[in-house]
């Protein structure tokens, strides 16, 4: 039985790349939970908006992710969430992502990489946080599956 590396090692450019990006939207979205908790805690509101960055780009790569594995394309440009998934065509997201008006909140969010880096141009900003984090975990979880199923590789065990 080969190793996690073995079986990584063996995938060609275009789908390490797919893993890569996998394992970065994993360590954004950590990040951005583990800042979350923290201002939840201890009040530290200013890393909310680092928390948030942190997680919509993680939404991004995994996206980017199942985008690269599905049509092989190593470079895709662009950060709104919305464009990335329409390319995608998953509805399996969308079904998983039922308790909320999907579209419409995706089509909310869909610039936020860009927005919530630059908020001070802003007077106020609000983004709907449950449906972020849930869109997070739900494009991590569907990542995760669709690299376990094609490549075999248990994306667990390349954290250990």
């Amino acid at each position: 039985m080969d190793s996690f590396d073995e079986k990584y090692n063996k995938l060609d450019l275009e789908y390490r790349s797919a893993v890569n990006a996998y394992r970065s939207g994993r360590q954004f979205m950590m990040t951005g939970i583990n800042t979350s908790s923290a201002v939840m805690v201890d009040r530290l509101y200013p890393t909310i908006i680092s928390s948030i960055v942190n997680e919509i780009f993680a939404c991004e790569l995994f996206l980017k992710s199942m985008l690269i594995i599905k049509t092989k394309h190593k470079i895709i440009k662009g950060h709104k969430l919305l464009e990335l998934y329409n390319l995608l065509c998953d509805e399996t997201i969308e079904k998983n992502m039922s308790k909320y008006d999907f579209v419409n909140e995706l089509e909310k969010i869909s610039n936020s990489f860009v927005e919530w880096r630059y908020c001070y141009e802003y007077d106020s900003m609000t983004i709907n946080r449950g449906f972020v984090f849930d869109l997070c975990a739900t494009l991590e979880k569907e990542n995760r599956n669709i690299i376990l199923e094609k490549f075999d590789l248990d994306m667990n065990q390349s954290f250990i």
